[in-house]
């Protein structure tokens, strides 16, 4: 006869049952009682959820809008450790810097020639500050 350790008492009267079925067996091992658990537990996570579509549908709607907003999200409750997704927190100065500029001839008399160098600082994603000579 299989040993029910206390741990698996405290699962209620469905689980029990299981147990006293699982008891009756010729040769029960330890894996009969973890498949019974595991089958037990599923079953208990499906009727939670079941019991729970509606909280679980408003906390999918939270969660969308945290993901449209940052691309990290440790904690939900406390977004001070979020990453902002237009954000450049994770860069370099070196690699928030850009460089750009406009070359330009023009032929006809006298011949223009213009040049105008650009370096610009990435402050986010989506917004550059920055210079460029004439």
């Amino acid at each position: 006869m299989l040993n029910i350790p206390e741990e698996y008492q405290a699962y209620g009267e469905d689980f029990n049952k299981r147990l006293q079925n699982l008891q009756e067996m010729d040769q029960p091992t330890i894996q009969d009682l973890e498949g019974i658990e595991d089958q037990f537990n599923s079953e208990k996570a499906e009727q939670l959820l079941a019991d729970n579509s509606d909280k679980l549908t408003e906390a999918k709607e939270v969660m969308q809008k945290l993901k449209k907003k940052y691309t990290s999200v440790p904690n939900s409750n406390d977004l001070k450790d979020a990453v902002k997704r237009n954000s450049l927190e994770e860069k370099k100065f070196i690699e928030r810097l850009s460089f750009g500029g406009n070359f330009q001839i023009t032929s006809t008399d006298p011949v223009i020639i213009d040049a105008s160098p650009t370096e610009a600082y990435g402050i986010s994603k989506i917004f550059q500050v920055g210079l460029g000579i004439s």
